[in-house]
């Protein structure tokens, strides 16, 4: 399991450094877009309906959760942590 968590984490510090978007408003952006999808993942399981089938509410779920758990493993760069 900690191999896998290594792998996500560097997998998600390379994305970051390719961009130069803002790295704290592109956490909380993603930690954001994540919690939606997780709850549409939950809803769509809860209520069924034959719309949505419950592998796709699974694969909603697991993306929005893989999604926050790679925004929380996200560093902070050296410079936000000297302007705070």
């Amino acid at each position: 399991m900690l191999n896998f968590v290594e792998i996500i984490r560097t997998t998600w510090i390379f994305l970051f450094n390719i961009l130069s978007i803002d790295n704290e408003s592109l956490r909380e952006d993603s930690r954001k877009v994540s919690i939606a999808l997780i709850l549409s993942g939950l809803i769509g399981y809860i209520l069924k309906s034959d719309k949505v089938s419950s592998e796709e509410s699974l694969i909603l779920f697991i993306v929005g959760l893989f999604l926050w758990i790679a925004s929380l493993l996200k560093p902070i760069s050296n410079d936000d942590l000297k302007n705070k």
